[in-house]
């Protein structure tokens, strides 16, 4: 089963720091105190499935060739110790590599029909010592001498090349056995093709056959016979990469290096109608160490591909941690060469000609594609693998994903969707541990509180709609809402209190200047409260002029905005305003001939 968000992950999550780039989150792969390990990525795979073993593997390949990992000893000179680690590198792959093939090749020895055939499987996984020993077996002395110098230096290899450009001239290919020859083949450094020889007669006729196809070796055994065998001892991981894909491009090796899921027969649900141009992940690896050292066509884009990492399209969570993490050791300017990981890309059109390895991920016109082809595949695998995390189990895992956008207005978009989405899962307090984990990703409080009023205007909620409004400093949108509806509801229905308490939130002279129609609407609410405020504080036997003062101030200037309602927008407002605003409007006027009143009396008093 598709594990959305595993252990790598975390991992992952753990070495990754939120920084603000123009106020909003955006994710950044620490490289203090160190940078995040290929091995550490390794270390942390699952191995329950068989996914995992395979992403388990990609990470150590990954590991061996980029992570460096040896130290030179004291004892080699300085201009040697690029050698000596090169050197080392193609030891440890050797090693990774037959652990690799070994499993396959130990079957292939059990099934094989012939002494050479299970010598040349005991060979597919470097097994030299097991090869001469099954040639001894089988009274082959002279084979069996000859094999244990595989991998020779270039005069064995030459002599051998020579001695069967001699049985070829002869017609003594035809008179040995296939797996024979295939031996013979190997010891001269050829792992491809064994050339053959048409003679006169059908007895003088010897077939020409690629190696690794003829004896059903797949293509991990086959480029170990070039590692082991073709690729001289002292010569780099490169070489042997080198041989294999002008191999493949000639047409002298037949073996493709598929996907093992492709390999297995296993249906990823969906068609894929590229499948035959699908690379394993583990030769892309080794191209894209060689393509930076040798002229070795590679493209990024297909590498990375989902289709062509796990085998479909909506499966990118692997891709995605790849680039992050090639991308991130590319844009450490303290990052040491041989740890880098190379990012060859494509860009082009038809215009320019055929090209044998055209991206499968990106448009090929010109036009539609981003200046920079890295950010544009970054962004592409990014938006696929959060795609995929739109669930209430790993959403929080998302916004995270999309920290990892380029651009800050994608960022805030696909960030803030999500929180719309999801906005009914968890609430705004420091209790709540949805909400502490996205405080932990950066996310701005005003967002959140955006989505809140989303969600609140979903439920019917209108009080809780603007208080969140304001709070996500969207003050015209809960002005509007307070006009519409809490200010009328509260008014009418004469429970004041939510009312005067949200009114609280407009304050701090941000209203009138800020707020359009701020003076015919949410002031007039405000203006009401605050005189009914002052009413109930009249002592009818101990006067206040002051209050008094104020009460009248007040009580003219919400007679001159209702007066403004009533001539500019009344035809436009709803039947529960008016109702709110006539209720107003009545205590106002009653207010004012009760103040009038007073105002006589006093006059008489001091007449």
């Amino acid at each position: 089963m598709l594990q959305a968000v595993p252990p790598t992950i975390v991992i992952q999550k753990e070495h990754t720091r939120i920084i603000d780039s123009n106020e909003v989150p955006q994710a950044k792969l620490k490289t203090e105190p160190g940078p995040l390990d290929f091995s550490e990525m390794a270390d942390a795979v699952r191995l329950g499935t068989a996914a995992g073993v395979q992403e388990h593997k990609a990470w150590q390949l990954l590991s061996l060739l980029f992570d460096g990992g040896s130290q030179t000893p004291s004892s080699i000179p300085k201009e040697e110790e690029e050698q000596w680690l090169a050197q080392d590198r193609k030891e440890r792959l050797s090693r990774f590599w037959q652990s690799l093939v070994f499993e396959d090749a130990q079957n292939h020895a059990k099934e094989a029909a012939t002494h050479e055939e299970k010598a040349l499987a005991y060979l597919s996984c470097h097994s030299i010592a097991d090869a001469v020993t099954t040639l001894f077996h089988a009274s082959d002395l002279r084979l069996a001498t000859i094999v244990s110098q595989l991998g020779g230096d270039a005069a064995v290899r030459q002599d051998m090349s020579a001695q069967v450009d001699e049985w070829r001239k002869m017609d003594e290919l035809a008179e040995m056995d296939e797996p024979v020859r295939a031996l013979y083949e190997l010891i001269q450094g050829n792992c491809a093709e064994a050339e053959g020889r048409t003679g006169v007669g059908r007895e003088n006729k010897a077939s020409t056959f690629q190696i690794a196809s003829r004896f059903n070796l797949d293509w991990r055994r086959a480029f170990g016979l070039r590692l082991w065998y073709q690729s001289m001892v002292d010569e780099p991981i490169e070489m042997a990469v080198a041989q294999f894909a002008d191999a493949s491009r000639d047409g002298k090796e037949d073996v493709k290096p598929i996907p093992w899921f492709t390999e297995q027969g296993l249906d990823m649900g969906w068609n894929d109608s590229q499948q035959a141009q699908r690379e394993d992940l583990l030769w892309s690896i080794l191209k894209l160490y060689a393509s930076s050292k040798m002229d070795i066509p590679t493209n990024l884009e297909d590498v990375l591909a989902p289709e062509n990492v796990s085998g479909h399209p909506l499966n990118a969570r692997l891709s995605f941690q790849l680039f992050q993490m090639f991308y991130s050791r590319r844009i450490d300017p303290s990052e040491e060469d041989d740890r880098i990981v190379g990012m060859p890309t494509f860009r082009g059109t038809v215009s320019d000609g055929p090209i044998p390895l055209l991206s499968s991920v990106n448009s090929t016109n010109g036009i539609e594609q981003a200046d920079d082809p890295l950010i544009e595949l970054g962004d592409k695998l990014t938006l696929a693998y959060a795609a995929s995390l739109h669930t209430a189990e790993h959403w929080t895992t998302a916004v995270w994903v999309y920290t990892h956008l380029s651009n800050a207005a994608m960022r805030s978009h696909h960030i803030c969707s999500l929180l719309n989405q999801f906005s009914n899962t968890y609430e705004i307090v420091q209790s709540d541990p949805v909400y502490d984990t996205l405080l932990k990703l950066s996310i701005p409080q005003q967002w959140m509180h955006a989505a809140a009023a989303l969600q609140a205007k979903s439920d019917g909620d209108a009080l809780r709609q603007a208080a969140h409004l304001i709070k996500a400093d969207e003050l015209q949108e809960a002005h509007e809402v307070l006009c519409r509806s809490v200010g009328p509801n509260a008014i009418i229905s004469r429970h004041l209190d939510p009312l005067r308490e949200l009114l609280g939130g407009f304050e701090d002279g941000r209203t009138a200047e800020t707020i359009p129609g701020w003076t015919q609407g949410g002031q007039i609410y405000f203006d009401y409260i605050h005189l009914l405020d002052l009413t109930e504080q009249r002592n009818p036997y101990r006067p206040d002029d002051k209050l008094n003062h104020d009460i009248h101030g007040l009580l003219r200037k919400l007679q001159q905005s209702l007066e403004k309602v009533a001539t500019d927008r009344w035809d436009g407002v709803s039947l529960e305003e008016r109702v709110a605003l006539s209720e107003i409007a009545g205590t106002v006027a009653n207010l004012m001939a009760k103040n009038k009143v007073r105002e006589v009396q006093k006059y008489n008093a001091w007449r």
